[in-house]
C-alpha cells in the first residue's frame, strides 16, 4: 500500500510529464478510464481538453489533485496529503511553470479549503512563486450541455498563463506634452485605491492612471497629487469637453473627483454598461476576462494575491502597484477601440445620463425627517381610526390585544 494513502499501488495514476513542460495541468481524481490506462486526462471530457492543449502547441504536465482512483469525491483531508506529497514536490522540481488550475478539487488542493468552481474560476493569483490560474474542468462542459464558453474560458486560460508579461511603457509622476491636447480628446482613466468602497467611506486614492487613447499612459500616486500645484496642472490638462472611458467607470470618476478632478463638462463611455447593454451572455463581464480574448497575459496575479491576502494596497510595491495599473489602462483602452470599431451605430448610444447618476452617488438621497415624521403621524391616526372600527364591530373590550397574533 502507499504509504500516504489507503489505496493500492496499481489504483494510483501517476502524473503525465513531457520533456521541457511549459505548463502544469491541475485536474480533480481519475475516472475509471485514467485507473485503467494509468494515464491522467483520458476519457471523454479530457479529449476537449487535449485538443485545445494541440491546438495551443502547449507541453504540459498533467497531474490530478488525487492520484489515487476512488468512487468519492476527493476530501479536504485527501487533498492535503496528497499535496504535500506529491502536488508540492512536484511544483519545487519545475520551479516557476504556470499553472492552471482545471475545476474545484484542483483548487482545493492549491488553496486548502473549500472552492466554489464558478465562483473561483477567473481568478489569477501568484501561489508558489508563479502564475496560477483558476478555470473550469473539462467536464463542467459536458454537464452544461455543451457550453462552447467553458471551452473558451479554458483556452483562454492556457494561452494567457503562456504569454509573457512584459514591463508596460508608462510615466510616473511626470507631466509631458502627450498628457495636453490635443492628445487627450478621449481619455481612459484607472484608479487604484485602497478597497472598494467610495471615498466618504474613507477609501482614498492610493494611484491614479490617466491614459490618452493612442498614447502612453501617465500614473500618478496620492503623494504626488497632494501637492496643490501638481493638482492644478492636471486639471488644466484633463478637464473640459472630451471622453472620458472607463471599466465600471462610476467608481472611478467619482474617486477622481473626490480628489479634485472635474468631469462636468466630459463625454463618458463604460465598457462595462456597453457590454451588459448589449444584452450578451458572458461568463464574466470582467476586464480581465475581456483582455484575455484581446490577447492580453494574465496580468493580475500579483495585485490579486494581495487582495486576497487582505494585504493593504498603499503597502504593495509601487512598481507592481504602478505596472498593473498602466496594464488595466491598456486593456480597457483595448476594449474601448474594439467596441469603437464593432458597432459604430450602438456605439453612440447615449451614456450622458451618467452624470446623473454620479451626482446620486455623490449626493446620496436626501431623506426629510420631518416629513417622515408627518407622515407617520397620519398612519399612526389612520390605524388608531381602523382599530376603533375593529373593536365595534366586534364588540372587543379594552382586555383584547389587536396586536396579538394568538388573539
Amino acid at each position: 500500500k502507499c504509504k500516504w494513502c489507503s489505496s493500492r499501488l496499481n489504483e494510483v495514476v501517476p502524473p503525465e510529464i513531457p520533456r521541457n513542460p511549459n505548463l502544469i495541468l491541475v485536474g480533480e481524481a481519475p475516472g475509471r478510464t485514467e485507473r485503467d490506462t494509468k494515464r491522467p486526462f483520458t476519457g471523454e471530457s479530457a479529449d476537449f481538453l487535449r485538443a485545445i492543449v494541440r491546438e495551443q502547441n502547449v507541453r504540459p504536465i498533467y497531474i490530478n489533485a488525487r492520484t489515487t482512483w476512488g468512487p468519492d469525491k476527493p476530501t479536504n483531508e485527501t487533498l492535503k496529503i496528497e499535496r504535500e506529497a506529491h502536488l508540492l514536490p512536484l511544483l519545487e522540481a519545475y520551479p516557476g511553470v504556470p499553472v492552471v488550475a482545471l475545476g474545484k478539487y484542483a483548487a482545493m488542493a492549491l488553496l486548502g479549503g473549500q472552492q466554489n468552481e464558478k465562483k473561483k474560476a477567473g481568478e489569477v493569483l501568484w501561489l508558489y512563486d508563479r502564475l496560477v490560474l483558476f478555470t473550469f474542468h473539462p467536464a463542467y462542459y459536458l454537464y452544461s450541455d455543451y457550453d462552447e464558453r467553458i471551452l473558451e474560458h479554458i483556452a483562454l486560460h492556457i494561452a494567457a498563463a503562456l504569454r509573457p508579461v512584459e514591463k508596460p511603457k508608462y510615466f510616473l509622476d511626470k507631466f509631458t506634452k502627450f498628457l495636453a491636447p490635443p492628445f487627450t480628446n478621449e481619455l481612459v482613466i484607472d484608479d487604484e485605491t485602497d478597497d472598494d468602497n467610495y471615498p466618504w467611506y474613507g477609501s482614498r486614492v492610493v494611484v491614479m492612471g490617466i491614459k490618452p487613447v493612442g498614447g502612453i499612459p501617465h500614473i500618478f500616486t496620492s503623494d504626488f497629487l497632494k501637492n496643490k500645484a501638481n493638482m492644478q496642472e492636471l486639471k488644466k490638462r484633463v478637464e473640459g469637453e472630451r471622453v472620458v472611458i472607463g471599466h465600471q467607470l462610476m467608481f472611478d470618476l467619482i474617486h477622481s473627483e473626490y480628489e479634485g478632478l472635474n468631469f462636468k463638462q466630459a463625454h463618458f463611455h463604460d465598457t462595462l454598461i456597453y457590454m451588459k447593454n448589449l444584452g450578451v451572455e458572458e461568463l464574466s463581464l470582467g476586464l480581465k476576462f475581456h483582455a484575455k480574448r484581446l490577447g492580453f497575459p494574465a496580468y493580475e496575479a500579483k495585485f490579486h494575491s494581495v487582495l486576497r491576502d487582505k494585504l493593504p494596497i498603499r503597502e504593495m510595491n509601487l512598481t507592481d502597484l504602478a505596472d498593473y495599473n498602466a496594464r488595466d489602462l491598456y486593456a480597457t483602452e483595448a476594449l474601448y477601440l474594439q467596441q469603437k470599431d464593432e458597432s459604430p451605430g450602438l456605439f453612440g448610444m447615449d451614456m450622458e445620463y451618467l452624470h446623473y447618476i454620479k451626482t446620486m452617488t455623490q449626493n446620496g438621497l436626501h431623506v426629510s425627517k420631518s416629513k417622515l415624521d408627518r407622515r407617520a403621524a397620519d398612519l399612526q391616526r389612520e390605524k388608531d381610526k381602523l382599530e376603533g372600527k375593529v373593536r365595534r364591530a366586534y364588540s372587543l373590550g379594552k382586555d383584547f390585544n389587536i396586536k396579538s397574533h394568538v388573539q
